[in-house]
C-alpha cells in the first residue's frame, strides 16, 4: 500500500487510515508512506520484507516529507527493516509489535551502528514520538539518528538476537524517560 508519491503536487492525499490488513512478501514495503498529511496505519500484520533493487526490505516505511503519521498497534514481523522513517514530521509510533527484525542474510553486522536492521529506526525526522512499543527477537530494538523533538519512552526491547543492541542514538538526540 503506498500513499503519495515523490513527485505528488499540492494538494497532498489527506485523512488516509489504512487498517486491519495481513499485508506480506510482495514487491517492496508492506506500507510505504510518501507526501501526504494525517495518515493513521492500525492493526495491521505485516511481514516477510526483504531488500530488492528499490527497497531495504522495511515492513512500513514513510519518508518523502509527509505530516502527522500515526502508526498504532501494528504486528510487524520477520522482515529485514521494521518500521522506519526517513523524513517526516509529527511522527508517532505506539503501540506496535514487533518481532524477528533480522540483518540481510549474507551481510555484515555492526550491533554499535544505529543504521542496521532494527525494528523501529527513525532518522531526519522532526516532532516525534515512540511509547508503548515491544520490540522482540531483532537485531536491533529502537534506532535513532538524529531529529528534533523525539520522545522515547516506555517501550519493551528484548530477546535479543546474539548480534543485538537495545536503544540505539545518534549524535543531537533529546529524548525522555527511555
Amino acid at each position: 500500500i503506498q500513499v503519495g508519491s515523490q513527485s505528488t503536487i499540492e494538494p497532498w492525499a489527506r485523512y488516509v487510515f489504512i487498517g486491519g490488513n495481513r499485508i506480506y512478501e510482495d514487491r517492496e514495503n508492506g506500507i510505504d508512506i510518501k507526501k501526504s498529511r494525517d495518515v493513521v496505519v492500525s492493526q495491521n500484520t505485516i511481514s516477510g520484507y526483504t531488500y530488492t533493487s528499490s527497497s531495504a526490505g522495511e515492513a512500513i516505511v514513510t519518508h518523502d516529507t509527509p505530516q502527522r503519521v500515526w502508526i498504532l498497534n501494528n504486528s510487524v514481523l520477520f522482515s529485514e527493516q521494521g518500521i522506519v522513517s526517513s523524513g517526516a514530521s509529527g511522527y508517532v509510533v505506539a503501540g506496535n509489535v514487533v518481532v524477528g527484525i533480522r540483518h540481510r542474510a549474507g551481510t555484515s553486522y555492526d550491533p554499535r551502528s544505529v543504521w542496521g536492521a532494527a525494528g523501529i529506526l527513525t532518522y531526519s525526522t522532526s516532532d516525534s514520538v515512540h511509547v508503548n512499543n515491544t520490540v522482540w527477537g531483532s537485531d536491533a530494538g529502537i534506532s535513532f539518528a538524529n531529529g528534533t523533538s523525539t520522545i522515547i519512552a516506555n517501550n519493551v526491547v528484548g530477546a535479543r538476537t546474539e548480534a543485538s543492541g537495545d536503544i540505539l542514538f545518534g549524535s543531537d538526540t533529546a529524548f525522555k524517560n527511555s
